[in-house]
């Protein structure tokens, strides 16, 4: 990201803890969670209307029947695609989307003494020095998750940014530097 995406309560915690100056900055990949968002909800409505489409379509080719032994298997494939994925689908997709939209301010700033991390209203960060360990967990190629954990306790858990790995790899490099000197 860029350094104009920097806010002033950013600039003022690192100011505040006196982090250095920033180097980098890294957020969520809002533009393209959200895109694929919305193209999901597309594909959805789209299968949904096909399954709604076979569903009419059935009951009016054939007298609507209760019984198990009527039923045709348009007439299930549409009532069960069309369940499917109005339930299925549309929770993973919403679920996604107002997460995208939530998390669309939280930011990493890596500055030359330390880390600021901002979510909203809670601003937290902690020097190189009071790190005592990381760890990276990579259940999903796609979703690593990243965790340090400070000498006071504090943790801060990294997830679902865009250049992860770099971020870890740069906080490793930083306290690695700062217990070497």
């Amino acid at each position: 990201m860029e350094m104009a995406s920097l806010t002033t309560e950013a600039q003022l915690l690192i100011d505040r803890d006196q982090l250095g100056l920033p180097l980098e900055i890294y957020g969520p990949p809002t533009a393209s969670i959200l895109t694929g968002g919305i193209c999901a909800l597309v594909f959805t409505v789209s299968v949904a209307g096909f399954s709604l489409y076979v569903l009419v379509w059935n009951l009016v080719r054939t007298p609507f029947s209760w019984s198990i032994i009527e039923l045709n298997s348009g007439f299930l494939f549409g009532l069960s695609t069309l369940i499917l994925v109005l339930f299925g689908l549309s929770i993973f997709v919403f679920r996604n989307i107002f997460r995208a939209i939530s998390d669309r301010d939280r930011r990493v700033v890596l500055c030359t003494h330390g880390a600021a991390v901002l979510q909203g209203r809670n601003s937290e960060s902690f020097r190189w020095q009071e790190v005592l360990t990381i760890f990276a967990l990579s259940r999903y190629k796609a979703r690593p998750i990243y965790t340090v954990h400070c000498h006071d306790g504090r943790k801060f858990v990294f997830q679902d940014l865009s250049g992860i790995e770099q971020l870890a790899e740069s906080i490793n490099v930083q306290v690695a530097r700062a217990n070497h000197s």
